[in-house]
């Protein structure tokens, strides 16, 4: 879809637990496509178990990356995570929601 981006695949389970590994490897991929110029392209479709705290640090890369004029797309989200965001009314916002 997008002609130069960077694409990320997050994997394993996304709880408060894992939380940091997740945080830790976004930030890395964000810091690269915002001195690149890249669009992001975060691949969903490997995650297990997922929670509130997981969901929180999408919308938040999401808005960094809209502060940042940065194009971010989100891939293969599982319907776990698509209900989670829509149980936290957020799947409107991530653009993820199954309606």
């Amino acid at each position: 879809m997008y002609n130069n981006k960077k694409t990320v695949t997050l994997l394993g389970d996304a709880s408060v637990y894992e939380i940091d590994q997740h945080a830790r490897q976004l930030k890395g991929v964000l810091d690269d496509v915002m001195m690149s110029g890249e669009a992001l392209e975060i691949e969903l479709g490997q995650l297990g178990d997922v929670d509130a705290t997981f969901c929180q640090l999408l919308a938040a890369v999401k808005a960094e990356c809209e502060r940042d004029d940065v194009m971010v797309r989100f891939t293969n989200p599982s319907a776990l995570l698509i209900e989670k965001l829509e149980d936290l009314e957020m799947a409107e916002y991530m653009g993820l929601s199954s309606i």
